[in-house]
């Protein structure tokens, strides 16, 4: 007696506790939105012309999709982001770059000069990345892929470097990707100088060669973060894939707290 009663209250109280599940994720998803929006108020200076908004905004998604936790270490570093019209090299902060920085590689390694290319991250003691306003974000993935690296590039090469011991748990996914019974993990993220390396890496050899390590991580953050490339970090670098979701979830704070102690 009184079995379908009950019944009809478990049915109830799970649908009760399912909606309350879902508000509280709508709110932390809330939050974080007004999280990163407040941080991108301090970081992102926007100077485009009012009639380029659509190419502003393509610009601004990108960003959007950076864990505000990886913004918010990039604004304890006195970083600025700038989204600009036209040339890049234009604008003030890229103007006494000399002319070796002007030509660059992208992710993929090819020679782009700087004038034609669309993002640049200029290393120092207070960074910047200059992006190009552009609807192409939308569409094309490759452009999207490549503001990601230089994003990368600023996390592993300005931030990271003030962290102690940055390389420790670098170190096993380098050599996990070396010792793998394919290259393509090596492929899709090593430089030719890892390639040809003939022994395990040591801390030692990653401190010596920083560049290279920063620029494995640099590529692997850019796949991690632009979605329709995702799957192709899971698939061919599956160790740099589960350190990034680390990454994201636990170094990012512990970073953030070292350099809020500095």
């Amino acid at each position: 007696a009184g079995g379908h009663g009950d019944v009809g209250m478990h049915v109830k109280e799970k649908e009760k506790n399912k909606d309350e599940n879902k508000r509280k994720d709508e709110e932390r998803n809330k939050t974080q939105e007004e999280h990163l929006k407040e941080i991108m108020k301090h970081i992102v200076k926007i100077e485009v012309k009012g009639e380029e908004a659509v190419k502003k905004e393509a610009a601004e998604k990108l960003l959007e999709k950076v864990p505000s936790d990886v913004l918010e270490m990039y604004k304890a570093i006195g970083g600025k982001i700038y989204i600009v019209d036209g040339d890049i090299t234009k604008h003030i902060s890229l103007e006494a770059l000399s002319e070796d920085k002007k030509k660059i590689k992208d992710i993929y390694g090819k020679d782009a000069l700087l004038h034609e290319h669309y993002v640049y991250a200029k290393e120092g003691y207070e960074p910047v990345l200059v992006i190009q306003s552009s609807e192409d974000y939308v569409e094309n993935t490759e452009k999207a892929l490549n503001v990601y690296y230089e994003i990368g590039k600023i996390l592993s090469r300005d931030i990271l470097s003030k962290i102690n011991q940055p390389y420790q748990k670098f170190l096993d996914v380098l050599n996990t990707i070396k010792n793998a019974s394919d290259s393509d993990g090596q492929d899709l993220l090593f430089t030719n100088q890892l390639k040809e390396h003939p022994t395990d890496f040591s801390v030692e050899f990653l401190e010596q060669n920083s560049n290279e390590v920063q620029e494995v991580f640099a590529k692997a953050f850019a796949y991690y973060i632009e979605p329709q490339h995702r799957d192709v970090l899971q698939l061919y670098a599956p160790e740099a894939f589960n350190y990034m979701d680390k990454f994201n979830e636990q170094e990012i704070n512990l970073s953030l707290e070292e350099l809020k102690d500095q």
